[in-house]
């Protein structure tokens, strides 16, 4: 018997010596150099049945990029594609060519900067937003000496409508993409002034004078006095009715700015080529839905904030969530369930047809979870103006969220609101920065 017992326990200590020797490693694996600094974490993820793709991520590696600005050597914390380049999110940390350290950090794509991120140099200057191709375009924050810009910017320079806050006031303008800009400052104490931005500084906006007109007659000079109804050269001549113009459609009031264009008309019958009548021509689509929105005053940023009751947070019903502020307009999509989908592209169809497809990270899309167990998953619409301005006569609009990955689906159709606010969000966006440059063009008709 003991006999017995003896042969079974070596048969067993057999097995389990040839299941150690046999146990395959982990796919999980890590790399590090002698001194600790550099770190290379792989993780091997099944994409198909004969395909694998290796993610790696590492921890400050040297590495040189070719950058759109240029080749840069420096450190990089984040992950790489199976190339070793900097693909997903990162941090980027090396010097411009006058020395001067700088760190970005955020999204990438094969090795550039696209979409959302950060840099901040060591002379103070910082800039977070929208990237394309390594250059700050599209919207952002940027910060330099005593002044934060904060608005669109077109490959680093100041471009289109946005706002400088300064230790006076805060400054809001168009600016034509070479520093320069043209505006309102509205100071802190309560007074305006319309000033120029040379880039480094402000000073007052400058106009000449009309010239007194003298009319002379060769043959006698008739001195009876004769009343003459005096027009207006154009409804933008003066400044004061551009301020309110500008103060109007900045505070989504288009009705009340419709009436004082007419007004204009009534009062003047000016030439068809008058301003009075571009500026009517471009709020007009606007005047059906000024009764379906709500315009409120944040008191902290002194901005008016516009939304759409029924397309103003992300729900169980609601897949819309949209907002505007004249300088600033944001149109968010998801949805509440019970359970996750990890979305990573959106289609919009109209009427049955496909507008628009969208593609997201990972880091893209925002995961939370709310109370009741349930979930909410949402992201910031990527949808061209064009695309949105297509929606004004549908009347069926359906946002399918999918997982690519695994092939599942949701379909939401959209709230009468909800389209409505698609589709403001678009032509809002562009009444405004039309008229900007509409003014800005008749200030400064050498541009």
């Amino acid at each position: 018997m003991r006999k017995l017992f003896n042969v079974f326990i070596a048969f067993i200590l057999i097995i389990c010596f040839l299941a150690g020797c046999s146990e395959t490693p982990s796919t999980n694996s890590i790399e590090a150099t002698d001194n600790n600094i550099e770190e290379t974490i792989s993780i091997s993820t099944e994409i198909t049945k004969d395909t694998d793709v290796v993610q790696s991520y590492v921890i400050r590696k040297e590495i040189t990029l070719d950058f759109s600005f240029g080749q840069r050597t420096g450190l990089y914390t984040g992950t790489v594609n199976e190339y070793g380049i900097p693909d997903g999110f990162g941090v980027f940390s090396t010097q411009n060519e006058e020395g001067i350290a700088w760190e970005y950090s955020g999204s990438w794509e094969k090795g550039h900067w696209n979409h959302i991120g950060a840099t901040v140099w060591s002379n103070g200057q910082e800039y977070s937003g929208y990237y394309e191709n390594d250059v700050s375009t599209g919207f952002g924050t940027y910060t330099i000496g005593d002044y934060v810009y904060s608005g669109h910017m077109d490959n680093m320079a100041l471009t289109g409508y946005g706002t400088i806050y300064t230790a006076d006031g805060a400054f809001f303008g168009f600016f034509n993409g070479d520093g320069n800009g043209t505006g309102t400052m509205y100071y802190y104490d309560g007074h305006t002034e319309e000033l120029n931005f040379d880039g480094d500084s402000f000073t007052p906006v400058q106009r000449e004078n009309d010239a007194p007109t003298t009319v002379e007659n060769s043959t006698e000079v008739n001195t009876v006095e004769t009343q003459v109804v005096s027009r207006p050269k154009d409804f933008l001549e003066d400044e004061e009715r551009q301020e309110i113009c500008r103060e109007l459609y900045l505070s989504f009031k288009f009705s009340e700015l419709a009436d004082m264009l007419n007004s204009y008309i009534s009062e003047y019958s000016p030439e068809k080529s008058d301003s009075v009548y571009s500026i009517l021509d471009e709020i007009t689509p606007l005047l059906e839905y000024e009764d379906k929105w709500v315009a409120t005053i944040d008191d902290f940023n002194g901005e008016v904030i516009l939304s759409f009751p029924g397309a103003d947070r992300i729900s169980e019903t609601n897949t819309i969530q949209f907002y505007n502020t004249g300088s600033k307009c944001a149109v968010y999509v998801g949805f509440e369930k019970n359970d996750w989908l990890f979305f990573d592209q959106t289609e919009l169809s109209a009427d049955g047809n496909v507008v628009d497809t969208s593609n997201y990270k990972s880091y893209d899309v925002n995961t939370d979870v709310i109370s009741g167990g349930k979930i909410k998953e949402f992201a910031n619409g990527r949808f061209l103006d064009s695309t949105l301005l297509e929606l004004k006569d549908a009347k069926k609009v359906i946002m399918r969220f999918t997982n690519t990955k695994t092939g599942e689906k949701l379909d939401r159709q959209l709230s009468q609101s909800e389209i409505d606010a698609l589709y403001c969000s678009a032509k809002i966006t562009l009444v405004i920065r039309n008229l900007g440059n509409l003014i800005f063009r008749y200030n400064h008709p050498e541009s």
